[in-house]
């Protein structure tokens, strides 16, 4: 942040800056709530439970990180074979926030976002 002392004219003006989270931070907080390890959701799985998870997961990177659709498809390659189905996966859960997965959703969002320690089981 600049210094207002140092450059004549120059007002202060404090800046919320929302702070982005590790990739690593919101995988395991997904994999310790679903039970399930990185490596099954990167998989090709239709299941529905890994499904579940895998759109969480697309919905909170979206959310949390400066991921682009495409990066968050090619960081589960083979399983997501491009954009559109992450971009189907985060309005789906968006979709099922105003249903019946909302309580669900909105822990592991807060989970993620006060950077509780989801260290492994």
């Amino acid at each position: 942040m600049i210094n207002a002392r140092v450059i004549p004219g120059l007002k202060f003006k404090s800046i919320k800056v929302q702070r982005k989270l590790s990739i690593n931070v919101i995988m395991k907080a997904v994999c310790i709530h679903y039970e399930t390890d990185i490596v099954a959701l990167r998989q090709i799985s239709r299941k529905s439970r890994t499904v579940q998870a895998r759109y969480i997961l697309f919905y909170l990177l979206r959310r949390h990180t400066d991921m682009s659709l495409v990066d968050v498809a090619s960081y589960f390659s083979p399983a997501v074979t491009d954009h559109s189905t992450v971009l189907h996966g985060i309005r789906y859960i968006e979709g099922q926030l105003e249903a019946k997965h909302e309580n669900s959703i909105k822990e592991l969002s807060d989970l993620v976002t006060k950077g509780a320690d989801v260290s492994e089981k």
